[in-house]
């Protein structure tokens, strides 16, 4: 039951970056239309990067679900080995 709870982690968190993600565009492209982005007003707001796998591991940028994939990850790993070790 463990791993099936992280696997479906997993996906949920994967799912739920590129949602965030998408969201953050439209926001992006809002601010811009309304001239927010000067530097007087936000500063130097940049469009977020879309998603990569490789980004998973970019510890320079670690966001929520990055951290929460990498928990994910690891209760799965830890379970595997446990239940290889009590075969």
């Amino acid at each position: 039951m463990v791993i099936v709870a992280a696997c479906f982690g997993i996906t949920i968190t994967i799912h739920h970056r590129k949602v965030q993600i998408t969201k953050f565009i439209f926001i992006h492209c809002l601010e811009d239309k309304l001239g927010l982005h000067r530097i007087d007003l936000l500063g130097q707001v940049m469009a977020p990067r879309p998603f990569r796998w490789a980004g998973i591991l970019d510890f320079r940028h670690m966001a929520s679900p990055t951290f929460i994939l990498l928990m994910h990850g690891a209760i799965l790993v830890l379970t595997a080995v446990y239940m290889l070790a009590r075969s």
